[in-house]
């Protein structure tokens, strides 16, 4: 027979298989509850309970169909009958009932789950009423005297969090029972939870006075009035004690000591890198040593790591800079413009953005880029240490991304005085931790303090030393090893527990207790604030610790000054606004794992919306996105975390993959966007993606969700094409364009389509480009979209170019540029477009051989975009340039345009013009004779214009190698080193070059082309 779930407590419910079973009457189903209850009964009882005015032969006839009904129902014989008289239940049946746990010895305490058949009657019958009702309060009964029988145990055993469970569910029975409510207030006693146990009795009271309207009785005011006593004792020793415990490590800290004495005295000295695992007291270490040293004859600036930042390039680095800028201030000193605009430009937060300020160093000769900003860093640091010796210190630099690690690697190798870096960081750190580990270690720039668990005997000092008060049995000393496993930390806390409590029992406490046992005596409001506090990973802002929890501000600070004086928290000095931090994580994560899932989930919502009213609504916001993506995604608001994703993505990606993007902001340099290599980059959108995917599956008709789908499907789709991964990418922007046409999102639409263009010039797919040309054209001008307007008038400008209508492409070109100069205040905003436009008209004079014209075009394009950034848009004017002066005969010039767009493609992950650029260096290389350089350089323009599939592109690279295999036939050594890559007869790569260009139409090399085919 199939199992079947009969359930008598609360509503009652028979089941099978999950499926409910549906009874046809009440009086069936309360036959069939009789006896499954009492597992047999004769038929003129059943008769007698249902049908009580019925007689004998009637009543039989109404027991022998209900029984019939209920093996229907079931679809088995559950209930036999044995004889005439008697029915049963079948012992072959497979009943689980709850009723049977209630009864056992040992599954009974979850078995009650409410009143026997609660809401369950029959109409107008007595008997069987009556028989609920005495079975109810028979089974009642039962189940409090096994509770309060379970809590006499619990107690004789110290389990105080059982009793508190029993406690709670006589509660739930019966909330008049003051037993039950001292039992809970005892219970929190024991626990050294005295605060809950005098809010117990308070909701007592109040329940008391407000129902019925008394007090309550003589032993709950004792109980009481004795709990409230031992609170305040507790807390009075507290205070007394409460002093920070450090063990040992003299070793440890005599390396850090003498280290910091070279610097000091100006002689060979190392940066230190403390290792261990969690809680075992790296940074107990570091703060132990920065006690010791002078603090006011040196300049201190610390940052943490965290996991949650770890996909944030640079961000522990915001606090480092924050603390140098603050230094600057306060010691006046006089900081170029330059470096400011350079800081700023990597970390928007810093931007002055009412300030605009004239740069002392030609950027233009010196593009944006990491180095840029380590060669600041160094200057600025080197500054600040002639003044005071500097120590930079990073916690949990396992949480440190690719870029700032990279950072710090320039630092220490190049700073060799004044400047010394204290880095803590977990056991088990990842490959790009071990590297960097390496290498500094190998340059002699790092030394590793790793830090072990303390032994037995250590621990046993540890404890004397810090008891010394206290004469423990050996076991006690034996069992603070067991539990603690030497962790530091673990001994820490486990001390601070038997400073609080002199009772014996606490020995024996597991961990997660003496963490509990931390809090004893905290208020409840204090309780409260570092409930809101574990919800922040980092540090968290006084000023929305004040907003969230509804604390006055100067009473916030009461109790913030509490929590700072028993070591939960600490204040951090160099924010610009004050701010605070769990002593440890250990603490926060316990604090954070003790609080149900609601209250969390509600906690960071309402955190993340707070942060969202801090929003500026430019490049700054990006220092808040991932505390947004943190908070709305642990509070189940996924829509908005994956606003934010996307919006995080784009500030990342947008200059790696728009060829000529819009600018914001009024930096001479603008900010600065770290440039993710392709491997980065997939990561962001592959991540991204899988959240789209679960949210849209969630929520599959929201209109959010569609636009949130349009933004990530531009950003995506770009790429692809922008990869050479056409056909996958053509479909998302199709998509995308067809979403936005749906839902009204304009700018999104005319944006698919500029994306289209993108294409159409990769592939010279002429019609592509045509087509939506002409749809954006159209589309901007109907809704006056001035910027838009000159964007498809730039589009449609190269594609007159490309038809080889020149006159027209010039007027077009220079309406795009006047467009845009007469948007007001806009100048800078469009500068990479009014850029582009230059280029163009530089391609125009290329095309008809006016190659020092075109240079001047170009070097306005790459003027322009120097001033602003260093993204694709650069490589490409740098690379048109370098054919402009290598087709006028100026190798020189050629050279130095091309090595600055290769300067620059190696900062961003877009392929676009790369062959080119990368097949005319193969001549320059050729030309001065560095034939296996050029042969290197002609496989890489291979690779990238195989890749992106543009026909001028490959056919150019087919023109290169006929002029290769031309020379090869007087030239030996060149022949030697190029034979086997280019093995084909030079009338082939003619050939083949012809038909590529014909592709496009490109009369000049198509007529190199023939010039190589007809030399003999």
């Amino acid at each position: 027979m199939e199992p079947i779930n009969v359930k008598l407590f609360s509503t009652p419910s028979v089941t099978r298989k999950d499926t409910r079973i549906v009874f046809p009457s009440r009086k069936i189903e309360a036959l069939f509850y009789y006896i499954v209850v009492n597992k047999e009964a004769a038929r003129e009882e059943l008769s007698s309970l249902l049908w009580p005015d019925a007689n004998a032969q009637t009543g039989r006839k109404n027991v022998r169909n209900a029984l019939y009904y209920i093996k229907k129902s079931l679809d088995m014989d559950i209930i036999i009958s044995p004889n005439r008289y008697l029915v049963t239940l079948n012992p072959e049946a497979q009943i689980s009932l709850d009723l049977d746990r209630l009864l056992s010895d040992d599954e009974w305490i979850d078995a009650y789950a409410g009143d026997f058949l609660q809401g369950f009657a029959v109409k107008d019958e007595e008997a069987f009423e009556d028989w609920i009702i005495n079975s109810r309060e028979k089974y009642k009964s039962l189940y409090v005297q096994k509770l309060y029988k379970k809590i006499k145990e619990d107690f004789t055993y110290r389990d105080y969090q059982s009793a508190e469970q029993c406690a709670r569910r006589l509660i739930e029975i019966d909330e008049y029972d003051e037993k039950a409510y001292r039992v809970l207030m005892k219970a929190f006693a024991e626990m050294n939870m005295y605060n809950k146990a005098i809010d117990i009795y308070n909701k007592l009271s109040e329940i008391l006075e407000k129902d019925l309207g008394i007090i309550p009785d003589i032993k709950s005011r004792t109980l009481f009035q004795n709990i409230q006593e031992i609170r305040n004792s507790v807390e009075t020793e507290r205070i007394d004690k409460g002093k920070k415990i450090f063990y040992g490590r003299k070793q440890e800290l005599a390396e850090l000591h003498s280290n910091y004495n070279d610097l000091k005295n100006g002689r060979n000295y190392n940066s230190i890198l403390i290792i261990g695992e969690a809680g075992i007291g790296k940074t107990a270490l570091k703060d132990k040593f920065l006690e010791e040293i002078r603090q006011d004859d040196n300049f201190i600036m610390e940052s943490s790591c965290y996991q949650a930042e770890e996909g944030f390039p640079l961000r522990p680095w915001n606090g480092i800079l924050s603390k140098v800028f603050n230094i600057s201030e306060e010691e006046r000193l006089k900081l170029p413009f330059a470096w400011r605009d350079i800081l700023e430009a990597f970390f928007p937060s810093f931007a002055s953005y009412d300030e605009k300020s004239e740069l002392t160093i030609n950027i233009k000769a010196n593009p944006l880029k990491l180095k840029m900003l380590e060669e600041t860093i160094i200057s600025l640091l080197s500054k600040i240490s002639r003044l005071k010796k500097t120590i930079v210190v990073f916690d949990d630099i396992q949480w440190m991304d690719n870029l700032s690690i990279s950072l710090l690697s320039g630092i220490l190798l190049h700073i060799t005085e004044g400047v010394m870096v204290i880095a803590a960081c977990r056991n088990g750190y990842s490959q790009r931790v071990e590297d960097f580990i390496v290498e500094m270690v190998k340059h002699n720039r790092l030394n590793k303090i790793e830090l072990d668990r303390f032994t037995k005997e250590e621990v046993v000092d540890f404890a004397r030393k810090a008891l010394p008060d206290y004469n423990f049995e050996d076991d006690i000393y034996e069992n603070i090893y067991k539990e603690t496993e030497g962790n530091t930390f673990f001994i820490v806390e486990y001390i601070n527990s038997l400073r609080e409590n002199r009772e014996m029992d606490m020995m024996s406490a597991r961990m997660t207790d003496i963490l509990k046992s931390r809090f004893i005596g905290i208020s409840e409001e204090g309780v409260k604030i570092l409930n809101i506090s574990s919800m922040f990973f980092d540090e968290i802002s006084i000023e929305i610790l004040a907003e969230i929890s509804g604390v006055d501000k100067l009473k916030l600070l009461d109790i913030l000054d509490d929590l700072k004086n028993r070591f939960i928290i600490k204040e951090i000095d160099d924010k610009s606004s004050p701010s605070i931090i769990f002593t440890h994580q250990k603490l926060r994560e316990f604090i954070y794992n003790i609080q149900s899932d609601s209250r969390k989930q509600i906690l960071h919502n309402r955190i993340g919306q707070i942060l969202e009213t801090r929003l500026m609504g430019d490049d700054r916001d990006i220092v808040l996105y991932p505390k947004l993506i943190y908070h709305f995604s642990k509070s189940g608001d996924m829509e908005s975390a994956l606003k934010y994703n996307i919006k995080t993505a784009n500030f990342y990606l947008d200059f790696n993959h728009e060829l000529f993007p819009t600018l914001y902001g009024n930096y001479s340099i603008d900010t600065y966007h770290p440039y993710l290599t392709t491997e980065d980059s997939l990561k962001y959108l592959n991540n991204i993606e899988e959240q789209f995917v679960k949210l849209k599956e969630s929520y599959p008709i929201m209109d959010q969700i569609t636009l949130l789908g349009i933004a990530f499907y531009h950003m995506k789709g770009r790429y692809l094409i922008r990869q050479g991964q056409y056909e996958r990418g053509i479909e998302l922007i199709k998509d995308m364009i067809s979403s936005s046409l749906r839902v009204g999102e304009i700018d999104y639409a005319l944006k698919g389509y500029r994306q289209m263009i993108y294409y159409g010039i990769q592939t010279r797919d002429m019609k592509i480009m045509g087509e939506n040309i002409e749809a954006g054209l159209k589309m901007a001008r109907e809704y006056s979209l001035n910027a838009d307007i000159g964007m498809f008038l730039r589009l449609c400008g190269l594609y007159k170019i490309m038809n080889k209508e020149y006159e027209q492409a010039e007027e077009l070109l220079k309406q795009c540029i006047n467009r845009f100069l007469s948007i007001e205040n806009c100048k800078d905003k469009y500068s990479m477009h009014i850029a582009a436009a230059y280029s163009y008209l530089g391609d125009i004079r290329r095309y008809n051989m006016r190659f020092q014209s075109s240079l001047e075009y170009y070097d306005k394009a790459i003027s322009l975009c120097e001033s602003k950034m260093a993204g694709s848009s650069l490589a490409t004017f740098c690379t048109n340039a370098g054919q402009a002066a290598f087709d006028a005969g100026d190798y020189i010039r050629a050279k130095s345009y091309f090595i600055r767009a290769f300067e620059t493609y190696k900062k961003v992950d877009s392929i676009w013009g790369r062959g080119t650029a990368e097949g005319y260096m193969t001549l320059l290389l050729m030309a001065e004779g560095n034939y296996k350089e050029a042969l290197e350089s002609l496989k890489r323009a291979d690779r990238y214009s195989d890749k992106i599939k543009n026909p001028y592109e490959i056919g150019l690279i087919y023109r290169i190698k006929a002029e290769i295999r031309y020379k090869m036939e007087s030239n030996n050594k060149l022949s030697q080193i190029f034979i086997v890559y280019l093995n084909m007869n030079r009338s082939y790569y003619c050939e083949e070059g012809i038909r590529c260009l014909k592709e496009v139409n490109d009369k000049y090399q198509i007529d190199i082309l023939n010039m190589f085919a007809e030399q003999r």
